[in-house]
């Protein structure tokens, strides 16, 4: 398997695991006040576009040519740490919002 193949695996790895993540965050948001729910979808609807927007790098990155190579990575990288932030940040929210419950 090639650097690239193990890039891109890892990549869906990564992806697919804090998935799995996300649908435990939003479950455990049923428990929340009517203002920290609202709050909670918003913070829901931005992490799922985010995650569309991975998927899509994800998909371009088995796509890219050689010489693209490094700016669809790159590209992916951006993507992902955004994601990541974000996605800290609601795990950091929603623990707080559920101890504060």
């Amino acid at each position: 398997m090639s650097n690239r193949d193990m890039y891109i695996q890892k990549a869906k790895a990564k992806f697919d695991n804090l998935g799995a993540e996300l649908k435990r965050l939003e479950a455990e948001g049923e428990e929340m006040t009517a203002d920290a729910e609202i709050k909670r979808r918003e913070h829901m609807k931005l992490l799922r576009r985010q995650m569309a927007t991975v998927e899509d790098r994800i998909e371009k990155l088995h796509a890219a040519s050689e010489e693209a190579w490094n700016d669809v990575k790159n590209g992916f990288e951006t993507a992902w740490n955004d994601l990541s932030e974000t996605f800290r940040q609601a795990q950091a929210r929603y623990a707080s919002d559920s101890a504060n419950s």
